[in-house]
Protein backbone atom coordinates (compact mmCIF):
# COMPACT_ATOMS: atom_id res chain seq x y z
CA UNK A 1 0.00 0.00 0.00
CA UNK A 2 1.29 3.65 -1.10
CA UNK A 3 1.37 6.80 1.15
CA UNK A 4 -0.93 9.51 -1.47
CA UNK A 5 -0.77 12.85 -0.76
CA UNK A 6 -3.53 14.68 -2.49
CA UNK A 7 -4.00 18.54 -2.20
CA UNK A 8 -7.01 20.74 -4.24
CA UNK A 9 -6.93 24.27 -4.21
CA UNK A 10 -10.17 25.78 -5.96
CA UNK A 11 -10.75 28.63 -7.72
CA UNK A 12 -14.19 30.14 -8.30
CA UNK A 13 -14.97 32.93 -11.00
CA UNK A 14 -13.98 35.50 -8.54
CA UNK A 15 -11.08 34.16 -7.39
CA UNK A 16 -9.41 33.89 -11.03
CA UNK A 17 -10.73 37.22 -11.91
CA UNK A 18 -8.31 37.93 -8.76
CA UNK A 19 -6.01 35.34 -9.84
CA UNK A 20 -5.47 38.05 -13.52
CA UNK A 21 -5.41 41.39 -11.07
CA UNK A 22 -2.66 39.93 -9.01
CA UNK A 23 -0.30 38.71 -11.72
CA UNK A 24 -0.07 41.49 -14.14
CA UNK A 25 3.26 40.29 -15.48
CA UNK A 26 1.70 36.57 -16.26
CA UNK A 27 -1.35 37.58 -18.00
CA UNK A 28 0.50 39.68 -20.05
CA UNK A 29 2.99 37.12 -21.11
CA UNK A 30 -0.28 35.02 -21.49
CA UNK A 31 -1.41 37.12 -23.91
CA UNK A 32 -4.28 39.22 -21.92
CA UNK A 33 -4.95 42.96 -22.47
CA UNK A 34 -3.61 45.54 -19.81
CA UNK A 35 -7.10 45.48 -18.07
CA UNK A 36 -9.45 43.46 -16.08
CA UNK A 37 -11.78 40.92 -17.08
CA UNK A 38 -15.27 41.85 -17.09
CA UNK A 39 -16.66 38.04 -17.65
CA UNK A 40 -15.45 34.85 -16.77
CA UNK A 41 -16.74 31.75 -18.66
CA UNK A 42 -15.90 28.13 -17.57
CA UNK A 43 -16.28 25.57 -20.39
CA UNK A 44 -15.79 21.89 -19.06
CA UNK A 45 -16.51 19.92 -22.05
CA UNK A 46 -14.03 22.38 -23.92
CA UNK A 47 -11.36 22.06 -20.88
CA UNK A 48 -10.85 25.70 -21.18
CA UNK A 49 -12.28 29.25 -19.52
CA UNK A 50 -12.76 32.29 -21.53
CA UNK A 51 -11.69 35.89 -20.14
CA UNK A 52 -13.29 38.55 -21.82
CA UNK A 53 -11.73 41.91 -21.62
CA UNK A 54 -13.17 45.07 -23.44
CA UNK A 55 -13.82 44.11 -26.91
CA UNK A 56 -11.78 41.06 -26.44
CA UNK A 57 -11.95 37.49 -25.38
CA UNK A 58 -9.12 35.20 -24.27
CA UNK A 59 -9.62 31.46 -24.09
CA UNK A 60 -6.94 29.24 -21.99
CA UNK A 61 -6.49 25.48 -22.31
CA UNK A 62 -5.85 23.66 -18.89
CA UNK A 63 -2.31 23.81 -19.38
CA UNK A 64 -1.79 27.41 -19.71
CA UNK A 65 -4.19 27.84 -16.56
CA UNK A 66 -2.39 25.58 -14.56
CA UNK A 67 0.83 27.51 -15.43
CA UNK A 68 -1.03 30.77 -14.68
CA UNK A 69 -2.73 29.50 -11.13
CA UNK A 70 0.56 27.15 -10.04
CA UNK A 71 1.93 30.83 -10.29
CA UNK A 72 -0.24 32.91 -8.41
CA UNK A 73 -0.34 30.18 -5.94
CA UNK A 74 4.12 30.04 -5.11
CA UNK A 75 3.29 33.92 -5.02
CA UNK A 76 0.96 34.15 -3.00
CA UNK A 77 2.25 31.49 -0.44
CA UNK A 78 0.01 28.49 -1.23
CA UNK A 79 2.39 25.58 -1.17
CA UNK A 80 3.25 23.67 -4.38
CA UNK A 81 4.39 20.20 -3.90
CA UNK A 82 7.88 20.22 -6.46
CA UNK A 83 6.94 16.69 -7.37
CA UNK A 84 3.99 14.80 -8.25
CA UNK A 85 1.26 15.05 -10.69
CA UNK A 86 -0.26 18.05 -11.49
CA UNK A 87 -3.63 18.69 -13.19
CA UNK A 88 -6.08 21.69 -13.78
CA UNK A 89 -10.19 20.27 -13.42
CA UNK A 90 -12.88 22.71 -14.94
CA UNK A 91 -16.21 22.62 -13.74
CA UNK A 92 -19.05 24.46 -14.38
CA UNK A 93 -18.44 26.99 -11.41
CA UNK A 94 -15.02 26.55 -10.47
CA UNK A 95 -11.50 25.09 -11.34
CA UNK A 96 -9.54 22.64 -9.47
CA UNK A 97 -5.81 22.71 -9.17
CA UNK A 98 -5.13 18.91 -8.12
CA UNK A 99 -1.67 18.13 -6.45
CA UNK A 100 -0.99 14.44 -6.44
CA UNK A 101 2.56 12.61 -5.05
CA UNK A 102 2.53 8.96 -3.86
CA UNK A 103 5.14 7.52 -2.02
CA UNK A 104 5.38 3.25 -3.14
CA UNK A 105 7.61 3.32 0.61
CA UNK A 106 6.78 5.50 3.67
CA UNK A 107 9.63 8.11 3.49
CA UNK A 108 11.66 8.78 6.84
CA UNK A 109 10.99 11.60 8.50
CA UNK A 110 13.61 14.30 8.57
CA UNK A 111 13.03 14.85 12.53
CA UNK A 112 13.69 10.88 13.07
CA UNK A 113 16.68 11.24 11.13
CA UNK A 114 17.74 13.90 13.15
CA UNK A 115 16.90 12.29 16.32
CA UNK A 116 18.86 8.86 15.03
CA UNK A 117 21.81 11.60 14.67
CA UNK A 118 21.69 12.65 18.17
CA UNK A 119 20.79 9.28 19.78
CA UNK A 120 24.53 7.63 17.65
CA UNK A 121 26.14 11.21 19.35
CA UNK A 122 25.12 10.54 22.80
CA UNK A 123 25.86 6.91 22.06
CA UNK A 124 29.38 7.51 21.41
CA UNK A 125 30.04 10.27 23.90
CA UNK A 126 28.53 7.64 26.74
CA UNK A 127 31.21 4.79 25.25
CA UNK A 128 34.06 7.40 25.12
CA UNK A 129 33.08 8.74 28.69
CA UNK A 130 32.76 4.94 29.77
CA UNK A 131 36.22 4.26 28.48
CA UNK A 132 37.58 7.13 29.71
CA UNK A 133 36.90 5.56 33.18
CA UNK A 134 38.91 2.37 32.76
Amino acid sequence: MAIVDERQVTFDSIALRQVVDFSPNTAINIGFPNNEPTNISLNPSAHSVTFEFLGTAVTLQRDKLGALLISYCIRSGIKVPRDGQRSVHIQPTKVILVFRQEFVHAPEPVSIMADRRLLVRRRTDQAAAAASKK
